[in-house]
């Protein structure tokens, strides 16, 4: 705990500590908020740090530690996309969850909206009223409404047009059978009434 300085021995600061003999410089106390100052061995660490054999260890990515006598890191929540390694708090947020800067938290987007992600603070209405579902990532429809024929390649839905039709869903508007038919927006073909084709 003590350090040779023109012939003095002098105390090492806090979160330093010397093997004492000789030495003439205290070294740190890498990752304490506590230290012995005879041995270096923390007995406390910062926040972000964790307790293992006197060391303090960083907390790896996605984890914390509010530090302490902590021997074990947390992880984060899993709607972060990133988070502080001293609290736990979100630093943004994955596809599909809006960011509440105040609190660190990421909260998933509710049905028919949907956010990319990062630090957006809000969730948006998808880009399409004729879906009956879309994506929470990115907003594109995942189900059509009837009468709309689903493009799974591009997540969007068509309007049936007329002689064609569809019950929405994933489904594709279908050409009607001969002898049936179909008005614009269609969810099913209809039979021709007796002499009509």
């Amino acid at each position: 705990g003590y350090i040779l300085t023109n012939g003095k021995c002098s105390v090492c600061e806090s979160l330093t500590y010397s093997l004492g003999g000789t030495e003439t410089t205290c070294k740190s106390c890498s990752g304490c908020s506590a230290c012995s100052t005879t041995t270096g061995i923390c007995t406390k660490c910062k926040a972000g740090y964790k307790l293992e054999n006197g060391k303090c260890n960083a907390c790896g990515s996605m984890t914390y530690s509010l530090g302490g006598t902590a021997t074990t890191c947390t992880s984060c929540s899993s709607s972060c996309s990133s988070c502080d390694n001293t609290n736990g708090k979100c630093i943004d947020c994955k596809p599909g969850y809006k960011f509440t800067s105040s609190t660190g938290i990421c909260t998933e987007c509710g049905s028919m909206t949907y956010s990319t992600g990062g630090t957006s603070t809000t969730c948006k209405a998808c880009d399409s009223t004729s879906c009956t579902a879309c994506d929470n990532t990115n907003g594109k429809c995942t189900s059509c409404n009837s009468g709309y024929g689903f493009d799974s390649t591009n997540g969007i839905c068509t309007q049936c047009t007329s002689g064609t039709a569809s019950p929405g869903g994933t489904n594709t508007c279908e050409q009607c059978l001969e002898g049936t038919y179909a008005t614009l927006g269609s969810s099913t073909c209809m039979k021709c009434k007796a002499g009509n084709y």
